[in-house]
């Protein structure tokens, strides 16, 4: 496998009771991921922070002590595609969570100072793990460098570093899951009768018969228009047309003001000899005046 990264911190969990084979697997009644404040999701928390916390105090007699918290390290590492694949019948790429606990402590911190002088990332390198022998530790896990990763092996695993996956399985991270808001029950409002139908009956607006406002001076007005009539002047049609009275004048008509306007055919001939012999001709006038 490949180390991705290990949380700087000790992580601590708490499991009341005795251990047994049906409790594994079971989540901690309260933990810490940075090993001094509980974490917020736990459902029975023990104290306000683990330093105060009486599960995390060492007990027992010199040579035997122990605690009720458990301490662990929490690490991302990448198990190789070809192991996951024969084990799981597919391979996985992504990180994966590896508990370590307190009892592999000592080689953990061995394995990290071998990297280090050696100038080795611990990211670089392909990290088999084991058991050590039970009259040494029991249950400790081992640590040992089998080879170093290729520049093409490298380039494809660097993502996952400093990933956001990563970053949470180790504790750097806390990733918020959004619920979705549940939507009320959609409930159509009931049917009201709105009277439209029988105030517009049957036809539609646009059938309707809409009658145009009436013109003239609003009801209850004190001045009342001045009543027009067809006939004016004694009988006779005002404005333009023709007649025997002339509407030029306020005075009374004279004598010769209807002539220029009668239709009688024997009148127009006096009209026309009297004004033939009262205008002279333009030749009466030139001689008239050499004279």
């Amino acid at each position: 496998m490949v180390i991705l990264a290990r949380s700087p911190k000790t992580s601590r969990a708490y499991y009341p009771g005795q251990y047994s084979d049906e409790a594994e697997g079971r989540a901690p009644v309260c933990s810490s991921v940075d090993g001094e404040n509980i974490d917020p999701d736990v459902p029975e928390p023990q104290a306000k922070c683990c330093s105060v916390c009486p599960r995390n105090e060492w007990i027992g007699p010199e040579g035997s002590r122990k605690k009720e918290c458990q301490d662990h390290r929490r690490m991302a590492v990448l198990l190789l595609p070809e192991d996951t694949k024969r084990l799981l019948g597919a391979p996985l790429y992504g990180p994966v969570f590896l508990k370590i606990p307190p009892g592999s402590f000592p080689n953990l911190k061995k394995y990290g100072a071998f990297l280090k002088d050696r100038n080795i990332p611990l990211p670089s390198c392909v990290t088999k793990l084991g058991f050590a022998s039970p009259d040494v530790s029991l249950f400790a896990i081992t640590f040992e460098i089998r080879q170093m990763l290729s520049d093409s092996e490298w380039d494809t695993i660097e993502p996952l570093i400093g990933g956001t996956e990563t970053r949470r399985l180790i504790g750097e991270a806390k990733v918020i899951h959004e619920t979705a808001e549940e939507e009320p029950p959609f409930d159509p409002p009931k049917k009201v009768e709105t009277g439209l139908v029988a105030a517009f009956g049957a036809k539609s607006v646009s059938e309707q018969e809409i009658i145009p406002p009436k013109r003239g001076r609003p009801a209850g007005s004190k001045n009342k228009p001045k009543e027009a009539s067809a006939e004016d002047n004694g009988g006779r049609v005002s404005g333009f047309a023709v007649t025997d009275v002339d509407t030029r004048s306020t005075n009374a008509p004279s004598k010769t003001a209807g002539a220029f306007r009668t239709l009688d055919p024997q009148k127009s001939k006096d009209l026309d000899a009297r004004v033939d012999a009262a205008v002279k001709s333009p030749e009466e006038e030139v001689d008239s005046a050499m004279d």
